[in-house]
């Protein structure tokens, strides 16, 4: 202590270490509002983030689970006969529509195949034959508001 009176030197370095160390613990204080605030926010982020993603695993589960049954569905309606029935009449249709616009000798020719192919159903429309198809018939009356709602969609489409 006797050094620290003698000497004006040492009496200015102990003032100026001790007002930097003042200055120094006053910069810490005010800056420690500011991060504290950062660090709630960075909380709150967070834990918005960890809520958002809870909430889309949720909406995947869902989506998931409502494309199973999707699918399920698809493999069941393709596997019905008059759904796989309509989509090769469709097929067919667009490829004779195909086969007039690009062979013209085709069209006579198919259209007395076709004929003879009426002729042929009606001869079979009597007698047993048309007792079965009477049957299939008669079933085929719920699917036919599919086949109608499929007509429907096709016109909006643009496939006739």
């Amino acid at each position: 202590m006797d050094m620290l009176e003698q000497s004006p030197f040492l009496q200015g370095l102990m003032l100026g270490v001790i007002a930097i160390a003042l200055a120094w613990i006053a910069y810490i204080a005010a800056r420690r509002p500011f991060y504290n605030r950062i660090h709630e926010e960075n909380q709150n982020q967070k834990t918005t983030i960890y809520e958002m993603a809870q909430s889309f695993s949720s909406d995947l589960e869902k989506l998931k689970v409502e494309n199973d049954h999707l699918k399920t569905k698809l493999v069941t309606l393709s596997a019905k006969p008059r759904v796989a029935e309509l989509r090769d009449l469709e097929i067919m249709e667009r490829s004779v529509r195909l086969m007039h616009e690009q062979y013209p000798d085709f069209a006579p020719i198919w259209q007395k195949a076709r004929q003879q192919a009426e002729v042929q159903d009606n001869i079979i429309g009597t007698g047993a034959f048309a007792w079965v198809k009477r049957k299939l018939h008669s079933q085929s009356q719920e699917i036919h508001t599919t086949e109608d709602s499929l007509v429907k969609n096709r016109e909006l489409l643009g496939y006739e």
